[in-house]
């Protein structure tokens, strides 16, 4: 049987090599994405009944940018409710 044998140190530069170019540039800086409030306001509110509580519909919108020049996805968007200092929602 005729194998054909890479050295060690054939191997290594190999592997090296592939984990490189994997790897970011180096002295590259990650930059954080900025995400700006663009609008805000009440959609609508639905006062407390006699068995319902109060309701309200808040329309949110924000503008994100990516300064990498990579893309990104957001998978997930949590947020907290605070009204008068104290927190009345969270999603």
């Amino acid at each position: 049987m005729n194998t054909t044998r890479l050295p060690l140190a054939g191997l290594l530069s190999l592997a090296v090599g592939l984990l490189a170019s994997c790897a970011p540039v180096v002295g590259a800086v990650v930059r954080t994405p900025q995400f700006e409030l663009r609008e805000a306001g009440l959609a609508s509110f639905d006062p407390p009944g006699l068995d319902t509580p109060a309701r309200a519909v808040i329309h949110l919108e924000v503008e994100g940018r990516n300064p990498n020049p990579f893309g990104a996805s957001l998978s997930e968007v949590t947020l907290d409710l605070v009204l008068d200092g104290q927190k009345v929602a969270a999603g």
